[in-house]
């Protein structure tokens, strides 16, 4: 979570990744540019998808999958490395109809994606 952490902190920092003088609001700057359902309200992911990505990062609205996929086209699941318990894990989420970045723990069975971030 650390890693995530940091990403949000700096896109935060910066007026060019975050929407609506909200620092907090920094899901568009790590969403891909389509693929999410539409929303109108300023300032979320669905909402004017041409102008995400500003990162780079091109987050994917992938969803998840436990017996069978869901929240196609409306969120995009990150795993972290932190362990909440011996049966659960802390994520990162992305949401079509939010401008922020969520966090949150589930039970590790469930698909999720994953970003490798290489040391340097």
């Amino acid at each position: 979570a650390t890693e995530w952490t940091e990403l949000t902190t700096y896109l935060g920092s910066k007026s060019e990744y975050y929407c609506g003088n909200n620092s907090n609001y920094v899901a568009k700057a790590l969403a891909a540019t389509s693929g999410w359902n539409q929303c109108t309200t300023t300032n979320t992911v669905g909402n004017n998808q041409s102008s995400n990505n500003a990162s780079g990062f091109a987050a994917m609205p992938a969803g998840e999958s436990h017996q069978t996929p869901q929240y196609y086209g409306d969120k995009a699941f990150f795993w972290t490395s932190t362990a909440a318990n011996n049966m659960m894990a802390e994520f990162r989420s992305l949401c079509y109809y939010e401008a922020f970045v969520t966090t949150d723990n589930e039970f590790k069975e469930l698909g999720m994606s994953v970003r490798c971030v290489r040391d340097k």
